[in-house]
């Protein structure tokens, strides 16, 4: 990557390289002439195989294939970026350049998604691991440095104060950085580009290489958090060794809850799909994963020999208490069905106390295209002892309906957003986004905090199913979500501890 940096350097600054390659057209040229803090990035090479920092001039020229590799995307965004006619040409031509990134140097106040970082290697100084450091906030993370190393982020950050934190190095390093600014559209497209899939470079790691990109935590200022559990959904099938299915419902099979047999949960490209699918019957099914289980969900068995009817269960596969409970996730794109981040506790009102018995935590529930309703709180199991809250507060004289509506938040449905929920032993706070959203709660009239721990569920579901107990009909809206492929995606799940 270095040796290609200081090719790209000839290209940019000397307009003249090789003869077996083009020189760069005058349009392209002569923008470059006219603003200095105009860079080029590219990427793609015989060490995007090797795992190598650089060529060495021996590789087997086998290695070089990359028969997914989709050059035209990336000439497609470069085009509806900044670049003309000539320039998009200029980069077909160009053999190696597979892959481009015009930025231009982010003044003070404004967002950047690139950072170039220089490290001085001249008295033998070497960085050996490293933080990007942004309003306090560790955004990016890594090893070398050396002569250039260029990081591309999924999502702009604004920050006020940056610097680069040298975690352990040989002698003094000395790091310096540029921030710059690209089209939105252009990082997509290289990060999400086709082929390179093991590339250890520039598209790589910022929030990693496409299948395993994840953007950092949004974490509440003014705390130490240690991370105690997450799922980055890297592999290529659910881990369960940590998620489990939920098949059954108050004590009997949910036939509208997806099985593994369904293939309704795919995990690729760094990310979970969970997915609403028809099945031959004409029934619909989708998935609810969970990290542990609600007693009361457990069918009852015969049990002639004994007096309890109660089946084996299953020790929770994670279950905590306290700390900042966080899930990034795309809301499905249509009507139909409905998703959800929440908690619960094994023995979910099985005494009136909340404290001990638990609560149901709904930090995400979206049952309407592109808005998530208030937080709610169940406690006191679900019948006539059931008491409840939610963020914001609602006040005794509205209905849950009539309150749900006016106070849910509008989400932009095709992106990715950030749904967190702050958890102490004196309340709980939210946050969408990054932001906090809501007052913090658990200390008013008819509210509690759950001292217990809980499990994690992200769920799905088809709605009207569960109607007149369970024996309702899909709604209309399912079959186009299912020929439609509509998905749930999650991109990470993640638990931390407050550090004292």
């Amino acid at each position: 990557m270095k040796t290609l940096l200081l090719l790209l350097g000839a290209f940019l600054t000397c307009g003249a390289l090789a003869q077996d390659r083009p020189v760069p057209r005058p349009a392209m040229a002569a923008r470059l002439a006219a603003d200095e803090d105009v860079i080029g990035i590219v990427h793609w090479g015989l060490n995007t195989y090797t795992d190598r920092e650089w060529g060495y001039g021996d590789e087997d020229p086998v290695l070089l294939n990359a028969p997914n590799f989709d050059a035209d995307q990336i000439v497609q965004a470069c085009k509806d970026g900044v670049l003309d006619a000539d320039d998009v040409k200029a980069l077909k031509d160009f053999g190696e350049l597979r892959k481009a990134l015009f930025a231009h140097r982010a003044k003070g106040g404004e967002n950047f998604n690139v950072v170039v970082m220089r490290e001085d290697v001249s008295n033998g100084e070497l960085v050996d691991e490293w933080e990007f450091v942004a309003d306090g906030k560790a955004i990016l993370r890594g090893k070398s440095i050396g002569i250039k190393r260029i990081r591309l982020l999924r999502e702009p950050v604004f920050a006020k104060n940056c610097s680069v934190r040298v975690v352990r190095g040989v002698g003094a390093p000395k790091v310096s950085y540029t921030l710059y600014r690209a089209d939105q559209a252009i990082i997509d497209a290289i990060l999400n580009a086709k082929g390179d899939e093991d590339e250890t470079d520039t598209a790589k790691w910022m929030t990693g290489n496409p299948k395993t990109a994840h953007a950092p935590s949004l974490l509440p200022e003014g705390k130490t958090f240690k991370l105690a559990w997450s799922d980055e959904f890297d592999g290529d099938r659910l881990d369960e060794s940590k998620w489990s299915y939920r098949t059954n419902f108050w004590g009997r099979r949910a036939h509208w809850f997806a099985t593994p047999e369904d293939n309704a949960v795919e995990v690729k490209d760094g990310l979970l799909h969970l997915k609403l699918v028809k099945k031959p019957d004409g029934r619909f099914v989708s998935p609810q994963l969970q990290t542990g289980e609600l007693v009361w969900d457990v069918p009852h068995e015969d049990n002639p020999k004994g007096f309890w009817p109660l089946p084996k269960r299953e020790k929770a596969k994670f279950a905590h208490r306290y700390g900042y409970y966080e899930c990034r996730c795309r809301l499905q794109q249509m009507p139909g069905w409905w998703s959800a981040f929440w908690m619960q506790t094994p023995m979910q009102g099985c005494s009136l106390d909340p404290r001990f018995a638990g609560i149901e935590h709904d930090i995400m529930e979206s049952f309407e295209v592109g808005e998530v309703i208030p937080h709610y709180f169940h406690s006191n199991g679900y019948g006539a002892d059931y008491l409840g809250f939610c963020v914001p507060r609602r006040p005794k004289d509205v209905t849950p309906e009539a309150f749900n509506g006016p106070n849910s938040v509008k989400l932009d449905e095709t992106q990715f957003h950030v749904f967190g929920m702050l958890w102490e032993p004196d309340g709980y706070t939210f946050f969408i986004d990054g932001r906090q959203h809501g007052p913090k709660v658990g200390q008013g009239e008819g509210e509690a905090v759950s001292q217990t721990e809980e499990f994690v569920l992200l769920t799905t579901e088809a709605k009207w199913y569960r109607n007149d107990r369970m024996t309702g009909k899909g709604v209309p809206e399912l079959d186009a979500a299912a020929a439609a492929g509509d998905e749930f995606v999650v991109d990470y799940v993640r638990v931390y501890d407050i550090v004292e």
